[in-house]
């Protein structure tokens, strides 16, 4: 396409230039003064309202208890727990200082309680200075407005461990389905992941290197094996197989697979009495043998992760210390869990391993 070049020329002094210029001038000067007015104008009004609450806001001491208070209830410590009391240094103004014990319950690690509320101290223009009772933990953190001279005691939180409080939190056991569905790189930045979970060894002849990846990425296994009659297609063990055919399949699995940390039999069509043959006979080659009915129900919706954790927290009743669920989880819905699961770890959820799982669960019975 033609674009016509502009050639640098000196302007040509002409009858009246002058003027045009003062016109120019004075018309740029009146958009700017527009476009200035404009500009302070939008700044007035309410469509940023957070940031106008940001430069206004005047923290009192109650917007600073609740703001503990809330941190405090993100860590899983319940109101009940906290109690107002009154400071024992005798200090002017002791009316407006923020005093509070708190009971702790012993699975709750001050480290990262205190790491938060100093980073909220920080936000809201505060200081705060830890003590740590070594024999009992018990933490005390004081509150100090910052001075020109000297920092200004503005109030103290105490922390106490008692065994009259626990956290209604379970141990949580993930393991991850059908990662043979995803792109091997992706499976890989999964098994990479520090997080704490275990998965399903996929057992195809034709996903041969996922499960090499898997087993040599020290991350915690089990495989699951159908059981169903001659019309499954999709069983592993077929109520119609000679006997020697499925005690050599056993036989293949304990040696093959002897890193595993438990073999899961799901009996589609309730057939007990072949089902627990199969038991036996990995029994006897030294494999641990679970039923699916170990695993809680998951009830899902598009927002996966967000429901999954919605099930962890009602399922968290007194009595119940173990959930097990089988997730199939997307590279970016892994993603996603990686991001969010602290929130639940600060309430006292622990994420172990189906191994660490069966153990503990084996220790009660």
């Amino acid at each position: 396409m033609y674009q016509r070049k502009l050639k640098f020329q000196p302007p040509e002094k002409k009858a009246g230039s002058d003027k045009v210029r003062l016109i120019a001038a004075v018309s740029v000067t009146a958009l700017a003064i527009i476009l200035i007015y404009l500009y302070i104008s939008s700044g007035s009004d309410n469509d940023n309202p957070v940031n106008i609450e940001k430069i206004s806001r005047h923290v009192t001491k109650e917007i600073i208890s609740k703001d503990i208070d809330s941190v405090l209830f993100s860590f899983g410590i319940k109101r009940e727990w906290i109690k107002e009391v009154p400071l024992k240094e005798s200090i002017p103004s002791r009316e407006n200082m923020i005093s509070k014990e708190i009971k702790i319950p012993s699975d709750l690690l001050t480290i990262e309680l205190n790491y938060e509320l100093t980073n909220y101290f920080k936000s809201v223009n505060l200081k705060d200075r830890a003590a740590e009772d070594p024999k009992t933990k018990n933490l005390v953190i004081s509150i100090y407005t910052p001075g020109d001279s000297a920092d200004k005691l503005t109030g103290k939180l105490n922390f106490i461990y008692t065994d009259s409080v626990r956290r209604n939190a379970s141990e949580v056991c993930i393991i991850l389905d059908s990662l043979d569905f995803y792109p091997l790189g992706d499976v890989q930045k999964i098994l990479s992941s520090p997080e704490n979970f275990s998965l399903f060894l996929p057992m195809r002849n034709d996903k041969a290197d996922y499960q090499s990846d898997i087993q040599e990425s020290g991350k915690d296994y089990v495989i699951d094996f159908i059981i169903g009659d001659e019309n499954d297609v999709a069983a592993d063990f077929k109520s119609d197989m000679s006997e020697k055919i499925w005690k050599s399949k056993v036989k293949t699995v304990s040696v093959s697979y002897a890193g595993t940390s438990g073999i899961i039999l799901t009996d589609r069509k309730d057939l007990k009495e072949f089902t627990n043959l199969i038991r036996e006979e990995f029994t006897k080659n030294e494999m641990k043998v679970f039923s699916d009915s170990f695993f809680t129900p998951l009830k899902t919706n598009d927002q996966k992760i967000n429901s999954l954790f919605e099930n962890i927290v009602s399922n968290s009743v007194p009595g119940k210390r173990f959930q097990i669920y089988a997730v199939n989880m997307s590279p970016e819905e892994f993603k996603e869990y990686e991001s969010k699961v602290y929130s639940l770890k600060k309430l006292g959820y622990k994420f172990i391993r189906f191994s660490e799982a069966m153990k503990r669960l084996s220790s009660e019975q």
